[in-house]
């Protein structure tokens, strides 16, 4: 080959060469390692809704986030009390909430005992035992909620009571089925969900007012169903797998995308349920993203893969995930495009967990399992603002008035105020 077809072809391929060592860069990470990784796409055109709910409701339960709560920024938060309410011998047993009643803090524990705190002084003031008709080994509280100053219990193996705040009982429904799933309240009834089955279960009488069996050939799973309501709309999947979605206008089932979304059950699968406007998420076993826009019955998302979750939570039109390189990235769930991402290396060591999100007008605040609040620009995705308080093993934080609750492994609830 003489030189002159030599350097005809350097010219053709050196821009290649080039190129090629230029998108290699874009991958390059601060130790100049190359790590071959899809490219998220960026969200140009929509932003991070930043609508807060600041609920006044008269019934507080499992699926209750926030009551009366508005974060305020930069604060730190001041410890309060500890309850003793769960026990850390059910450890696959969703947390029992504890709840505020006239500056008293109610907490059913394991034991069916209602125990009774002053929130001023801070003391244990009154316990009464919640005496129900049940010898079973089995038998603990699973989930409690409040409905106008009355209690309702959910016990592992299918017991339902409704009590008064000072443990008499009202009435007690035997279910006769395991009852894993959370009770909630919806349009004051109580929702149940069985192992193969929802019911909605009239307050005043304990009447069933409506019921659905939904038939599978999978086991039961370990961490029982989930439930979302939006508006008069319930959507659901149950412990045994099936997804559904029932009208409690008229009482019906709906055969919808929902019900027919196909996904692959898992023995241990930890799914989650999201509604945000008109939208209805579907999160599955921390990989798959699905997204319906109910009013159109179409899928805007349908099984898109995400890549390398540790943890993850929904609030309003975003998907917040931490990736097991610590970076943190808020996913527009209309599209799966990233409206932004922040490396918390800095903040983080090796094990933490999203266990809560919530946000203001303009950031998002962010909880780990392992005590770390980060105060996020909604827009931006930089770190504003960061506490650590002095617990571990956190499982759940919810929010009262001017109150965070951190329900722990080991069965206790940290109350802080800010």
């Amino acid at each position: 080959m003489n030189l002159k077809n030599i350097i005809k072809l350097l010219i053709i391929f050196i821009p290649f060469f080039l190129i090629s060592c230029q998108k290699l860069e874009n991958f390059r990470n601060k130790d100049g390692k190359i790590t071959l990784t899809v490219k998220d796409e960026i969200e140009n055109i929509e932003t991070f809704n930043n609508v807060f709910k600041n609920n006044k409701e008269n019934y507080f339960d499992y699926y209750s986030k926030s009551v009366n709560f508005l974060w305020k920024n930069e604060q730190e938060l001041e410890k309060i009390l500890i309850v003793n309410n769960s026990s850390a011998k059910y450890p696959n047993s969703p947390y029992l909430k504890v709840n505020i009643i006239n500056d008293k803090i109610y907490g059913l524990n394991n034991d069916s005992d209602l125990k009774i705190y002053n929130l001023n002084d801070k003391k244990d003031i009154e316990t009464h035992h919640v005496s129900t008709s049940s010898n079973s080994d089995f038998f603990h509280p699973t989930s409690v909620a409040m409905l106008k100053n009355f209690f309702y219990a959910g016990y592992a193996e299918g017991t339902l009571i409704k009590f008064d705040i000072n443990g008499n009982i009202i009435w007690q429904l035997e279910l006769n089925d395991i009852l894993k799933t959370p009770i909630k309240i919806h349009n004051e009834n109580i929702i149940v969900i069985l192992s193969n089955k929802i019911l909605s279960i009239d307050t005043i009488n304990e009447k069933i007012n409506w019921e659905f069996i939904y038939k599978s050939e999978y086991s039961l799973s370990v961490y029982g169903g989930n439930i979302v309501s939006k508006n008069h709309l319930l959507f659901f999947y149950l412990p045994n797998g099936r997804l559904g979605e029932i009208d409690t206008i008229i009482g019906e089932n709906i055969d919808t995308l929902f019900s027919k979304i196909k996904y692959d059950y898992l023995l241990n699968s930890n799914n989650i349920v999201h509604s945000f406007q008109n939208l209805i998420s579907f999160f599955e076993n921390n990989k798959y993203l699905y997204t319906i826009d109910i009013q159109k019955n179409n899928f805007l998302v349908e099984k898109d893969k995400i890549e390398n979750v540790l943890s993850r939570n929904f609030i309003n039109n975003a998907l917040i995930i931490l990736d097991k390189e610590k970076n943190i990235k808020a996913y527009n769930i209309k599209n799966k495009k990233i409206f932004w991402k922040s490396d918390l290396n800095e903040y983080l060591n090796k094990d933490e967990q999203i266990v809560e999100t919530i946000n203001n007008e303009n950031r998002i605040i962010i909880f780990f399992n392992n005590g770390l609040i980060l105060e996020i620009d909604l827009i931006s995705g930089e770190v504003l603002f960061n506490q650590k308080l002095k617990l571990k093993e956190i499982m759940s934080i919810y929010f009262i008035d001017d109150y965070v609750f951190f329900s722990q492994i080991d069965g206790k609830t940290t109350i802080f105020k800010q």
